[in-house]
């Protein structure tokens, strides 16, 4: 009787087999049987028939007893079935299939119900009873051993029939073993404690050695019979004998069953049929024994087999080990060598940068002094010659540049708080004059979704927008161009959440080829070689915008049909920030109600116009010309006469004007309107990028709204044509920083020609101006004199500006110290941060723009000018708001507030720890708590706190001057509250309790 564990082709309908290997347990029961297979079981089958047949012919053939044939038949069984419980036991313990513990738990009790049975056994090891007659709880055991197999058996095939078939955890495997090992065993000894005993109250089976012909003798081996038959027909049926392991079992069972039927044709013990079925028990036994164990060996012979292939892989492994390590050291160092040749471009693209942007600031620095002088008109216009080309080179070498930068990974990004609606009015600034110069409409919507405060670098937001604006430009002869600025996705953005913003660029342009869109971002690609020689450019600047959009984590793409302009946009996620997004407060409800007329031949102005009306509560109407706007308010006129509501549109109470219209144009229509007495008390607007005439504004237009139009300026000409100025909050603007020609400034510069360029600038708006022309000398001038600003070139033989900041630094003991501006034409390091962490407070670039390199020395010393008398500010003379007013721009404003919070409130705590020790009397504490104090305040800007709290601890310290410490502490504590108020007050906009 043998056994094996079941596999994954046990179960009906399921794929069949799994492949054999060392990757997976492999038992009986999950190998296919073979051809061969098949015919040895035939053959089997055949003895076992044979077998059989010899055995019903001569099974009442008297043979007698053979002594020692029991024993050797009950060993045989108990070591055959121990060890296929064995060997299907640490198959259970690798597949963990349940099954297969039916199988060790019948073979366990089948080996030890082999042995008590034959040892009970009269005339073998016991006696005969005293009337002659045999033991029957020993014949009764037979029964009970030849019936409980087979339930085994179908328990297993009941199990094997489930898809999949059950798996036991790892962990319980060995607690099931045990528990089925010990049910098996504690049901065998228990089965025959129970007969043995009731042994004289058991029927007979057999009077001496001659089988009972009892009734209930027959039905009982009936039932026996019954079911040893029917268990290899129902294995049969479940598995389909598809696997060794249900061959083996099928014949295993087949030989139980023909085992049986020998036993009780024979009618008596010690007869042919009696022992030619203890021959068929052995077989039953040892079937699935032997393929087991013939399973083991062809898995040893895999094992082995596999073992050289794992040895020859293991070698082969270790040369591709060999391999890949001199691969990975010549891919170090090929990568420090691109390193170095990475550090050497870098190096070379930054000399490069300063050794042309040298030169090139002496052209637009000697071309913009020449513009300044009295020029005849010939000599002018060769001078703005110059200026043109000089600025067309320059932007060429920033493109190229800004390439460099992004390859070599030089850019970082910034993370500060900016204005969309700011930076796309800027944009807008800046390239309206080159599209009013080409006759194009441009404008821009920010949605409201979209508009206001936003965490990103605008820097980067800017260059984009203005190489896509500055190409639909370039190459739209007539039309528009506009701006469109949506917020993906469905409602607002909170604050400090990432949301995805979409920028669109359209213009009426000549278009592109969607064939060969695919080049436009590509460096020194456009879409028409030709298009280069007509329009010109270096075809960098969408190659640029590309990796800047990326940079920032976006996508960039366009849409476009030749002859029908193109449509740019790009995708940038961004976090939304707090702080109020407009400058002019709006007008509230003073607006709403009133009805507007939009008059403009562009859609794009009218749809830009629409949209701010809209905002402020107004119904708007549109037409697209004079004509147009002509007759609809004729009709408006004449449903006001009839007094009939709903026949024609209302009059409206406000009318804008676009300046240029076909047919008939802004003045005229407005020409019109005025002399309409209908119309007396309608107000009206002028849209225009040029200036009305003198006369015209006054007596046509109410407000010209300038354009590109833009929400500030238009809510401004509204508020004032409708005379809501006095009820609309303005928010103050900063007042423009004009030079006061005031001041002693050092530069510091080697080259000639930017020494010259520098002070012919100072000196004409009014500064006192003393040049050097190293690091050195520049230290040694700080030492002799005093200087209200410092312009410091960077790269310097002798010393270089960086190592020259860092020795004025460490010498000059003003409060606040002396500004140093960086003047560089290093466009490849980080520029910004690497001269802050000098000590530098800021930097203009060569080439040098007049207007802006005045206005950033302007702004820095009005920074240090004193205040004139009676405009004290308290806050100033405490606060030096610098050191946190840099940290708050590269700190997100929760946590910046966080931390100003904990520093206004650690220092008042240090402040109360002072004047607690005053009235102690612990100098030497007192003394250490002032020095801390101070370098709590010195490291927060608070000037005068520090400086008070050195002055007490000065005079605490024991050879420290005669000093009234009382008068001290009085001032220090007074000044220590309005300091830390102020702080709190400056970064906070509230005290902090």
């Amino acid at each position: 009787m043998t056994g094996a564990d079941q596999g994954a082709g046990g179960g009906r309908g399921q794929a069949f087999p799994r492949p054999r290997g060392l990757a997976q347990p492999t038992t009986l029961f999950m190998v296919p049987t073979t051809p061969s297979q098949h015919s040895a079981a035939f053959l089997v089958g055949l003895a076992l028939l044979a077998l059989f047949v010899v055995g019903a012919v001569g099974a009442k053939t008297s043979v007698g007893n053979v002594p020692g044939l029991l024993p050797a038949y009950a060993v045989i069984v108990l070591i055959t079935d121990l060890l296929t419980s064995f060997l299907i036991a640490s198959q259970f313990m690798l597949s963990g299939q349940r099954a297969l513990l039916w199988l060790v738990g019948g073979y366990a009790y089948s080996g030890v119900m082999a042995v008590l049975q034959v040892a009970a056994l009269p005339g073998a090891f016991a006696p005969l009873d005293p009337d002659g007659a045999l033991s029957q709880s020993a014949l009764w055991l037979y029964v009970a051993w030849h019936m409980a197999f087979p339930i085994a058996v179908l328990g297993f095939a009941y199990l094997q029939r489930t898809v999949p078939p059950p798996v036991s955890p790892t962990a319980r495997r060995p607690l099931a073993l045990t528990a089925g090992l010990g049910a098996a065993v504690a049901a065998a000894i228990t089965m025959v404690a129970v007969l043995y005993s009731m042994d004289r109250w058991l029927p007979h089976v057999t009077l001496v050695n001659t089988y009972n012909n009892a009734l209930l003798v027959k039905i009982v081996y009936l039932v026996m019979l019954l079911l040893n038959f029917s268990t290899p027909a129902i294995l049969a049926t479940v598995t389909r004998v598809r696997t060794v392991g249900d061959l083996g079992l099928l014949i295993s069972t087949v030989a139980l069953a023909l085992d049986t039927l020998l036993n009780g044709l024979g009618l008596a013990r010690f007869t042919l049929g009696w022992f030619l079925a203890r021959a068929d028990g052995a077989i039953a036994s040892s079937v699935v024994l032997l393929l087991l164990l013939a399973e083991m060996v062809s898995l040893y012979r895999r094992v082995h087999l596999m073992n050289g292939q794992l040895n020859t892989q293991r070698e082969r492994l270790l040369g591709l080990t060999d391999d890949l390590e001199r691969a990975r050291r010549t891919a170090e160092e090929a990568r420090q060598v691109a390193e170095r040749a990475n550090a050497a471009k870098s190096d070379f693209l930054a000399n490069m940068s300063h050794e042309i942007r040298t030169p090139m600031n002496g052209v637009t620095g000697m071309a913009q002094i020449l513009l300044d002088t009295p020029l005849t008109t010939q000599q002018r216009g060769y001078a703005e010659i110059i200026r043109d080309n000089a600025d067309a080179l320059l932007a060429v070498i920033n493109d190229i540049l800004d390439i460099s930068k992004l390859e070599a990974g030089k850019v970082s990004l910034e993370r500060i708080q900016f204005n969309l609606d700011e930076l796309v009015d800027g944009v807008l600034a800046i390239l309206g004059n080159k599209a009013r110069d080409k006759g194009l409409e441009i404008g821009a919507l920010v949605h409201d979704a979209a508009a206001g405060m936003w965490w990103g670098d605008p820097t980067r937001v800017r260059q984009v927008l203005l190489n896509l604006l500055g190409n639909a430009i370039k190459f739209t002869a007539k039309g528009a161009v506009s701006v469109d600025i949506t917020l993906l996705g469905d409602g607002p953005a909170l604050p400090e959440q990432t949301r995805l913003l979409r920028v669109t660029v359209q213009d009426t342009g000549i278009g592109i080829d969607p064939a060969q869109a695919g080049k436009l971002f590509q460096m020194f690609e456009q879409a028409d070689s030709s298009i280069t020689r007509r329009f010109g450019g270096t075809g960098l600047g969408l190659a640029i915008s590309r990796q800047l959009v990326e940079l920032m984590g976006g996508t960039i793409a366009v849409e476009s049909t030749p002859g029908e302009g193109a449509t740019f946009w790009f995708d940038i996620p961004l976090q939304r920030a707090v702080a109020p997004s407009s400058s002019v407060q709006p007008l509230g409800n003073r607006l709403r109600g009133r009805r507007a007329l939009v008059v403009d031949d562009t859609p794009v102005n009218r749809l830009i116009l629409v949209h701010h009306l809209m905002t402020c509560g107004m119904a708007v109407d549109e037409a697209s010309g004079g004509p147009q706007a002509r007759n609809h308010l004729l009709q408006a006129m004449a449903a006001a006469e009839a007094g009939a509501e709903g026949s024609g549109p209302p009059l409206p109470d406000v009318i804008l004007v676009d300046h240029h219209m076909p047919e008939l144009d802004g003045p005229a229509l407005a020409t019109w309107i005025r002399s309409e007495p209908r119309l007396a008390g309608v107000r009206l607007l002028l849209a225009s990028s040029l200036e009305a005439p003198a006369g015209s504004r006054e007596s046509l237009f109410d407000a010209v709204v300038p354009k590109p139009i833009r929400r500030p300026q238009l809510l401004e000409a509204l508020a004032k044509a409708c005379g809501l100025r006095s009820e609309m909050e303005v928010v103050p603007r900063p007042a423009p920083i004009v030079a006061t020609g005031k001041g002693r400034i050092l530069v510091v510069e080697d080259n000639v020609t930017n020494q010259t360029i520098a002070s012919v600038l100072l000196e004409k708006a009014g500064y006192q101006v003393q040049i050097v022309e190293d690091g050195a000398q520049a230290v040694r001038a700080c030492l002799q004199a005093r200087f209200d600003l410092i312009l410091m070139d960077v790269q310097m033989p002798v010393m270089d500006g960086i190592e020259a900041t860092r020795r004025i630094r460490a010498v000059d003991d003003r409060v606040p110290p002396v500004p140093i501006i960086a003047m560089t034409a290093n466009a490849m390091t980080g520029m910004r941060e690497d001269y802050l962490a000098a000590g530098m407070d800021d930097y203009v670039s060569k080439p040098f723009k007049a207007d802006r390199f005045l206005d950033t020395v302007a702004r820095w010393l009005a920074a240090r000018a004193p205040r004139p008398e009676g405009e004290p500010d308290g806050t100033a003379l405490l606060l030096e708001p610098k050191v946190l007013a840099r940290l708050e721009r590269t700190v997100p404003p929760a946590d910046f507030r966080a931390l100003v919070e904990g520093i206004v409130n650690r220092g008042r705590g240090r402040l109360d720890a002072v004047l607690d020790l005053a009235g102690a009397d612990a100098p030497d504490a007192l003394r250490e708590a002032t020095r801390d104090l101070a370098v709590m305040a010195d490291s927060c800007g608070l000037v005068l706190l520090a400086r008070q709290s050195r002055r007490l601890a000065d005079g605490l310290a024991a050879d420290g001057p005669t000093t009234d410490i009382p008068a001290l502490l009085r001032e220090l504590a007074d000044l220590g509250h309005r300091s830390w108020d102020a702080l709190g007050q400056r970064f906070l906009g509230a005290r902090v309790a």
